[in-house]
């Protein structure tokens, strides 16, 4: 964004004529990006935690969409364009992810087995019960037979 590359980003002169809050914006940025970024793995691999990665994520990218806005109206720089759309594009889609129900995702990941996404979806509404868990495994097993 700053078109700062890895070699010199720790030499002083290659953030000479960039503001200082320009600088402190893309790091907060890429914070932002990097949080959301987690957080729709996270969902992706069904871990625990997900939503709140992504809701922390999607917090501070509102923040980050409001500062990008204001600094835009004021300079019309380009490069606040650039971090809008990023912005958007990740943040559309984390918040999809967000809006999504847990079941659906399992849904869509695992729609040639359903019978599976349905042992599936057992375990993750009771984690503890035994008998789920077993059916759970059976299903696995016939899914990975099928192959």
């Amino acid at each position: 964004m700053n078109n700062i590359g890895l070699k010199s980003a720790f030499k002083k002169e290659s953030y000479k004529g960039i503001s200082t809050v320009r600088i402190i914006g893309s790091v907060a940025t890429g914070i932002v990006l990097s949080i959301t970024i987690i957080g729709i793995l996270f969902k992706f691999q069904s871990y625990p935690g997900a939503n709140l990665e992504l809701i922390n994520g999607l917090a501070g990218m509102i923040i980050v969409l409001i500062v990008t806005q204001i600094r835009y109206i004021k300079t019309r720089n380009k490069f606040y364009i650039h971090v809008f759309k990023r912005l958007l594009i990740v943040g559309g889609f984390g918040l999809i992810l967000i809006l999504m129900p847990n079941g659906k995702l399992i849904d869509i990941k695992y729609r040639n087995h359903p019978e599976y996404a349905k042992a599936l979806k057992n375990v993750t509404a009771d984690p503890f019960n035994k008998d789920f868990q077993d059916k759970l495994q059976v299903e696995r097993q016939k899914m990975k037979d099928e192959k």
